[in-house]
Formats: C-alpha cells, structure tokens, sequence
C-alpha cells in the first residue's frame, strides 16, 4: 500500500531536482546588473535613447542577455567606454587586452568573456578571433557548454559560422524552419566585405631636421554577430624642429571632416557627418557604426579629410590627406 506513495514523493524529488539544475543555467543567477545608456548615441544610425536600461547577469564568467535587443543595447551603452570601468563596476574580466596602446577594432571583446564566450538567449557564442569563427549552442543543451568552450564540432548541436556570415539571420531562419516547416522570406542582397584602406601623407626637409606624417584609415570589420566601421588618425613625428625657437614642436590638426553614408543590407539607409576637433593629438579613432545588422555590398561610402600642420620657420604649408572607402 505505500509503496505508491513512495514511489510519487520520489518522482516530485527528482523534478525538483531537475528544475534546481535547470535553473543553475537560466536567466536566473544571483548576480544581477544593469547597464544604462548615459549619453547620445555617437552613431547617426538610431539606437536607443539616453536613460535605456539593460539588465544582464554573470554566470560561470560570461554575460547572460535575454535577447538580440538586450545586446544591441549593452554594445552601445558601452560605446566610447574604457572597458576597465565597466569590468570593475560589475567585477567582469572581458577578452579585451587592456595594455593595448592601439586603439582596438574589435569593441565586441568588451562583452566576451576570457575563453569567448556570451549568452543571448537562446544561444551561448563562442568567438574565435584566430580562426575568424562563431560556435553556437542552443541553450537547450546548455549542459554541453564545455563542449563549446573546447570547440568540439563533432556535438551535433554545435553549429559553425565565419564572421562574415550573418549569424542572426541563419540562426533565425534555422528555428523557423525547425518549429514550422513554412517558407522564409530571406534578405537577398549581397553581404558587404571586410576592408581597410589607408591614405598616407608625409613631409620631410632633411635640412631642417622635421619630419611629419599623417596616415588616415577606414575599417569595416565583421564578427558575425556584430560589426563596426572606424576611421583613425595617427600622426608620427621625428625630429620635428622649429628653427626659430630652437624646439621641437608638435603636429596640429587644423580641420578634418568625415561623411559616410550606409546602407543595411535589406533595411534603412542613413548619411551622416563627424567633424574632427582641431589640436594636438597623434593618435585617435572614432567609431561610425556599430550595429548587428550587416551593410549591404557596394553601396556604403566613407569619405575622410583631415588638414594637419606644425609651427616652423619658414612656415611649411598645411598638409592635407583624404581617403575614400567605397564598394564595402
């Protein structure tokens, strides 16, 4: 006779149990934080106005997000950011080398953990910026996590894309198809490339002991769930004299302009303008999208125009430098 009740108390046992471990994975930790967008977004492209907020965790080192928008929304709450900020407020240690001098490219180190990995359900990304390569885990099967971190493809539930893929729309079109076996409308315009131009400029008089140049470059770089396009200005000096004061002297940006027109591939089209601050400076980037949707082929354009000069006697003329990044 009580042999069925034991059984019943055994089998509430072991649901409960279930649910424990289920819950160990799920947008449920105990660490929880919130991100706030504090300022205008630097991107003529709309993103999301001042005072947004998102709430994320942090379970087993990696950032969990509920969703694609959530992402979105902490890339750009972090845009122009010092990473060592945000991974202090929050105790988080980010795939972002802090010792870099250089400015780097790839701002979506800032949310990754050490190993590569973020959760934005219902996928857990493993990045791999060596092989240029994305592993996806449906968190279905979140058990198999070490799997992901180890890059083990024969899991069949581990899927593998480039960077230049677009991740999401794969991703997406894969659960329609899994859930309702029904026809997809598919973007089918062209995915624009990866690509970096440089324009250089220089000055030399060997007499005079100064020696300016100036290199100016556009970047489209693709992560197959984020991308971005920046623009850099560096100026390199050696042994630039004054003869006059007996000193050496600094370059000085005088003026530089920025145009850019974007257009997403199977969405929006937007133009906008960055005027560059005059002064001295030998180095800074300034980023002009960052967004998960990818841009269309040969049709975005950035155009970059800087005048740069320095205090010598005889005055040298001013120095000016444009590049064209066009055919994405």
């Amino acid at each position: 006779m009580n042999h069925p009740i034991l059984f019943l108390f055994i089998v509430i046992f072991l649901l409960q149990s279930c649910d424990k471990e289920n819950d160990d994975f799920s947008l449920s930790p105990k660490v929880k934080y919130s991100k706030i967008i504090t300022q205008k977004s630097p991107y003529t492209h709309p993103t999301a106005p001042i005072g947004t907020t998102v709430n994320f965790h942090l379970l087993d080192r990696r950032i969990i997000l509920e969703n694609s928008n959530d992402f979105s929304i902490l890339m750009w709450s972090l845009a122009d950011e010092k990473i060592s900020k945000f991974e202090n407020d929050i105790g988080f240690t980010s795939l972002m080398d802090t010792k870099l001098q250089e400015p780097d490219i790839t701002d979506i180190k800032k949310v990754l953990s050490p190993d590569g990995l973020i959760q934005i359900n219902p996928w857990v990304f493993k990045l791999d910026f060596e092989e240029e390569l994305i592993y996806v885990l449906p968190i279905t099967h979140i058990s198999q996590i070490d799997d992901l971190k180890k890059k083990r493809i024969s899991n069949s539930n581990i899927q593998v894309f480039t960077f230049m893929h677009d991740v999401w729309q794969l991703l997406e079109e894969g659960e329609e198809n899994i859930q309702t076996n029904s026809n997809i409308k598919r973007c089918r315009e062209a995915k624009a490339k990866n690509k970096q131009v440089y324009a250089t400029t220089s000055i030399c008089n060997c007499t005079a002991y100064y020696w300016q140049k100036t290199t100016i470059s556009v970047r489209y770089n693709k992560f197959g769930i984020w991308e971005t396009v920046k623009a850099f200005y560096y100026t390199n000096f050696y042994n630039v004299y004054g003869q006059s004061n007996n000193q050496y002297t600094n370059s000085s940006l005088l003026s530089g302009t920025i145009h850019y027109h974007f257009d997403e591939r199977c969405g929006i089209s937007y133009y906008g303008t960055r005027i560059l601050p005059s002064g001295q400076f030998s180095q800074t980037s300034y980023t002009l999208r960052s967004n998960k949707k990818p841009l269309e082929r040969n049709k975005s354009v950035v155009n970059m125009t800087v005048n740069t000069s320095y205090i010598v006697s005889p005055p040298e003329p001013v120095q000016s430098i444009n590049t064209l990044l066009n055919n994405f």
